[in-house]
């Protein structure tokens, strides 16, 4: 069925086989940009999140009267219970980020393959198909597995996550020991430890669902 359609698209008219390339542009053009405004979307709701929690527990920690006042037992608990599920949505969201930002790159090749048949062919105006057409053509792939990249959101949320390890680190040891001269090894190792897993898993070194 792949080499059909192959076949159709190569015996097309050149008229025809223009204005169906410049569609196919327009499509992938406007997905493109669907998928990146997706992407930065659900970072706003994950950013807007993470400071009602942190906004949440600075109010519970300096308040003078309730439940929380002169208890920073009570403060941890709220704390690690609102720490774990930013971590979960923080989790959820770079896996998100991720996902897009592939999808961006193989939006990104199917229109510089567009665009390459229009320059092919130096100082005449009609397009032509690359030669073999790939099966999945305009969305193929250079390689079977190539390279997955780590963008500036997935950075940033990786940031977000690392600072929100290191808090709760702070309210675990805390509950533990209640002492926070503890929290001044226990914080750093767990801030550089999430870090470098998160890394891992954003650019492919690490089992992933696909």
């Amino acid at each position: 069925m792949e080499s059909s359609t192959a076949h159709e698209l190569t015996s097309l008219p050149t008229d025809v086989l223009k204005e169906y390339l410049l569609a196919e542009h327009a499509s992938l053009r406007d997905a493109f940009w669907r998928n990146e405004e997706l992407g930065e979307r659900r970072l706003q709701f994950f950013l807007g999140l993470v400071t009602a929690v942190f906004g949440g527990l600075g109010v519970l920690a300096t308040t003078d009267k309730g439940l929380f006042s002169n208890h920073p037992e009570r403060i941890a608990n709220a704390a690690t219970g609102g720490l774990i599920f930013l971590l979960v949505v923080g989790g959820m969201t770079l896996g998100r980020i991720n996902k897009r930002d592939r999808v961006s790159d193989d939006y990104k090749e199917g229109l510089d393959q567009i665009r390459n048949c229009f320059l092919r062919c130096p100082g005449k105006i009609y397009p032509a198909l690359p030669e073999p057409l790939a099966t999945r053509w305009p969305l193929g792939c250079h390689s079977p597995h190539p390279p997955l990249r780590v963008g500036w959101l997935a950075r940033l949320v990786m940031s977000v996550n690392a600072i929100i390890v290191g808090t709760l680190t702070i309210a675990l040891v805390y509950l533990r020991t209640e002492k926070f001269a503890a929290c001044l090894w226990a914080v750093p190792v767990a801030v550089a430890l999430a870090g470098v897993i998160q890394w891992l898993w954003a650019s492919g070194r690490l089992p992933r669902s696909k």
